[in-house]
């Protein structure tokens, strides 16, 4: 494996691939479509309930009894939630196929100069159907434990200030010691899980790309993954931060001013045409933009990390 590699090579020749192959941005569309949906739903029914309700929440939350809103409202709660659910699962499938079709897409462009045709989409997006349970078995092999982790964590905090806040013992402040000590615990605890977290996320990724570039198997990818990480983890870690702040700049440069712009029409709208008018607005004007702006971003992050996948893998390992 080679351990050096041109990262501007790779960041400007990431970029061609992104912008010459607008067939890749309906790829990443799709994939992005569930979740920008799931997004804007979520924000606009927060604002929705926000501008209904508004300061009113805890007396009509107080008016409430829990047995009469079951009785009522309750098979339409859980068709919300088993929808929800639902949109949930579609939008995972869909972002796991589009990441192996968008993989598999860049690896073809990467070496040449032409554009792939808009007839390959149906294709890649076939050929990287079979990769889903794999990497839905990469994701759940690799995060579910450390998920699992920091809910038992999580729990066993809530827990202890539960039993100490329900505890009849007259309360004595703790000494400085022992708070000090508690808080240098908790923030190591913190580092220590952000860390593996980053390093699990590289493995996962690199993964990935294994399974759609080399169709390995899920322990032999994570196996692939971790050999990678461990060759280049500076390479990946220099790399993931100018990601970042490409990522971050964008975000600064498009969706601040859209953001304010939208806000300036809900607020126009809302007075002329009533809040839930104005909610649909917005939705209507931020989605497009959003999905188009993101598709982008995730095609030209894939092709980087695709291409420098590919530039250090060239030799066996």
């Amino acid at each position: 494996m080679h351990n050096k590699v041109n990262i501007a090579e790779i960041l400007s020749r990431g970029w061609q691939i992104a912008r010459q192959n607008k067939a890749l941005w309906v790829i990443s569309l799709l994939a992005n479509c569930g979740a920008g949906i799931a997004m804007s739903l979520s924000a606009a029914a927060s604002g929705l309930l926000n501008g209904l309700v508004g300061q009113n929440m805890p007396a009509i939350f107080s008016a409430i009894r829990p047995a009469d809103f079951i009785a009522k409202y309750g098979m339409l709660v859980g068709l919300g939630i088993a929808l929800l659910c639902a949109l949930g699962l579609l939008a995972y499938y869909m972002t796991l196929i589009g990441r192996s079709a968008l993989i598999k897409g860049i690896d073809q462009a990467g070496d040449t100069v032409e554009t792939l045709p808009a007839t390959s989409l149906r294709r890649l997006w076939n050929e990287s159907k079979p990769y889903f349970w794999r990497m839905f078995w990469v994701d759940s092999v690799a995060l579910l434990p450390l998920v699992v982790g920091l809910y038992l964590l999580a729990g066993w905090m809530w827990m202890d200030i539960y039993s100490a806040a329900s505890s009849k013992l007259p309360f004595t402040a703790p000494p400085t010691s022992t708070i000090l000590t508690v808080a240098g615990v908790l923030l190591c605890g913190m580092c220590v899980t952000g860390l593996l977290t980053v390093i699990f996320g590289w493995i996962v990724q690199m993964a990935y790309f294994g399974i759609a570039l080399e169709d390995l198997g899920v322990m032999a990818a994570l196996k692939r993954g971790w050999q990678v990480v461990k060759s280049a983890w500076l390479s990946i870690l220099v790399l993931g931060v100018i990601l970042g702040l490409i990522n971050e700049a964008a975000s600064l440069v498009i969706f601040v001013p859209l953001q304010f712009a939208v806000n300036l029409l809900e607020s126009l709208a809302q007075n002329t045409f009533g809040a839930v008018p104005a909610l649909i607005l917005s939705f209507i004007l931020y989605l497009p933009v959003y999905l188009i702006v993101t598709s982008l971003l995730q095609v030209y992050s894939l092709a980087v990390w695709t291409l420098f996948f590919r530039r250090l893998t060239s030799a066996p390992l």
